[in-house]
């Protein structure tokens, strides 16, 4: 049998490119905010760090891949909505019909980071329940004058109280998933929402539904008193939200820079506390994919450049079936090399030696083999 050999390594160099299904993901070295147990104050604890997986004496609260959800029907839903373009047209905003195919596109986004391509209605254990509510109560933890596209509803934590990572979806006895509360996502169709007060009988909202915005014959614009969102977006965000993902800004507008950034970098991504109306769907940026991978599939998670001690490193991940990986670091200074299992534990590095011809041998075979893969 031969070792299945997972590194990170520190290099020169890395390709900034996203591909197919479970391939790495290059990420700038930034920290985001993650959910930590031990709780403190009956409350997960949130910690700023580039390596959740990798804090020392805590656990990310987090659920476990796949992740899944439902549409649960009900009389609150929407039927076929309706707006007028600047020409007075109707032109289709939101369609049921479309509704399973937005959810599974927006679960999908999340699973095939790590390589999950099992269809959404395949997976049966712990999905999400989608829910449109016109009930204003739902909303109600909101500020006035703001409102919430969607909103989502679940345990704080999981039974036993030291089980930390499956956020109100399942206990485990003896290895096996019991079920102790569903996790409910709410979409508004709300009239406060739907109708604004004070904007006139004309306006409305919507979240609409598709893969872009909707526009009128001859692709003529909504007119001015029409808001509508991706809902799309709005799903992929609010799983990502039971995923664990925080936001990752300060929520302090207009500055909306990353809350765990000392430089004051912007925030980007569809985890944003804020989205606009009347764009297409955004998807997922790489500062989204970086925030999960890094929770979730860390082994597949590359570090594009980072600076240490004045000098410039960059990490890749390096997977080798072979006792000695060679590894080209192009003669740079000050290489150093970490290690972590298929499950996200940091391990103690490889022994490793550098070659005259600018390559350095990492010796597989030092890592410890409980915490590699046999093929």
């Amino acid at each position: 049998m031969r070792t299945l050999c997972i590194v990170f390594l520190a290099l020169t160099g890395v390709a900034n490119t996203f591909g197919q299904c479970g391939t790495t993901q290059a990420c700038r070295n930034q920290k985001f905010p993650y959910r930590f147990c031990p709780m403190v104050n009956n409350k997960p604890e949130v910690v700023c760090t580039d390596y959740p997986t990798n804090v020392p004496g805590k656990k990310p609260f987090r659920n476990v891949l796949p992740i899944c959800a439902r549409v649960i029907t009900g009389p609150d839903d929407p039927q076929e909505v309706k707006m007028k373009d600047a020409n007075g047209v109707d032109v289709v905003v939101y369609s049921p019909a479309q509704l399973q195919a937005d959810l599974d596109l927006a679960v999908a986004a999340w699973n095939c980071l790590c390589g999950f391509t099992q269809q959404n209605m395949q997976v049966s254990e712990c999905c999400t329940e989608i829910v449109w509510t016109r009930n204003t109560r739902d909303f109600s933890a909101i500020s006035a004058g703001t409102f919430r596209l969607g909103e989502q509803y679940t345990s704080a934590t999981s039974t036993p109280p030291d089980l930390c990572g499956e956020l109100g979806c399942y206990k485990d006895e003896n290895g096996a998933r019991i079920p102790i509360r569903l996790h409910r996502m709410y979409l508004n169709n709300t009239d406060d929402f739907r109708s604004p007060v004070g904007a006139g009988p004309s306006a409305t909202r919507m979240l609409y539904s598709g893969p872009t915005l909707p526009k009128g014959p001859g692709n003529v614009a909504l007119n001015n008193l029409t808001q509508v969102w991706s809902l799309r977006d709005v799903l992929t965000h609010e799983l990502g939200h039971w995923a664990g993902l925080l936001h990752p800004d300060a929520e302090n507008p207009p500055n909306y820079t990353l809350l765990c950034d000392p430089v004051g970098a912007p925030s980007t991504g569809l985890m944003t506390s804020t989205t606009s109306s009347g764009t297409e769907p955004k998807g997922l940026s790489d500062q989204d994919k970086c925030q999960f991978m890094r929770l979730y599939c860390p082994t597949i998670t590359g570090i594009e450049e980072e600076i240490q001690l004045g000098y410039a490193t960059r990490k890749i991940v390096a997977v080798s079936n072979l006792d000695v990986y060679r590894w080209k670091v192009d003669g740079c200074d000050g290489n150093v090399l970490r290690a972590w299992s298929v499950r996200g534990e940091e391990l103690q590095p490889p022994v490793y030696s550098h070659v005259d011809d600018g390559y350095v041998n990492v010796y597989c075979h030092t890592m410890p083999r409980a915490f590699s893969s046999f093929l």
